[in-house]
């Protein structure tokens, strides 16, 4: 069979429901993250469509446990992939400048021990968002602002089961097509 994205999302979904089996420490609590995850169809459906939010749980999982287990630069990467994975993962970038500010506090690091975290999300999104922002700078712009925002004209239908989507359905939206920025 031919290598497909959706490969990667259902993958993507293996890896977050293996990493919270197996960080869970009672077999009660593993057996709860397995139905959560690999038994939950809500979670599945989404993968083998391809939804790429997986993709971005997964980088936030293994961050958060990379912070958990003090490796800064590995955390920041990983954190730099969720970036680059979905854009709704910038909301979290304070919170984590916050997190990676107070774990290294508690656990007695340097300041060094932060800047590496920082600078390991710096390197991972300059090396993902950096091409494109030499080759055409408004481009991007465009993709990871006005396109997810809906602001471009006829480019980001409504769907799926989204607040939006019910509006649609019940007429209130004439087209599923209609501008309206989210």
């Amino acid at each position: 069979p031919l290598a497909d994205y959706r490969m990667i999302t259902v993958g993507a979904l293996g890896g977050v429901a293996a990493m919270l089996i197996l960080t869970a420490k009672t077999w009660s609590q593993r057996t709860r993250a397995t139905l959560l995850t690999l038994g939950n169809p809500l979670l599945w459906i989404y993968a083998v469509i391809g939804s790429n939010d997986i993709v971005a749980a997964l980088c936030l999982l293994a961050a958060t446990l990379l912070m958990i287990r003090q490796r800064w630069w590995w955390s920041g990467v990983i954190f730099g992939l969720a970036l680059a994975a979905k854009q709704t993962a910038w909301l979290l970038l304070p919170l984590w400048l916050l997190w990676s500010w107070r774990s290294s506090k508690a656990a007695g690091s340097p300041a060094a021990a932060r800047r590496q975290g920082i600078l390991g999300i710096i390197t991972s999104a300059a090396v993902i968002f950096g091409p494109f922002l030499l080759w055409q700078p408004w481009r991007i712009i465009d993709d990871l602002i006005r396109y997810a925002s809906g602001s471009i004209p006829y480019s980001y239908p409504i769907s799926g089961t989204t607040f939006l989507q019910y509006l649609n359905v019940f007429r209130v939206v004439d087209s599923p097509w209609a501008i309206i920025p989210t």
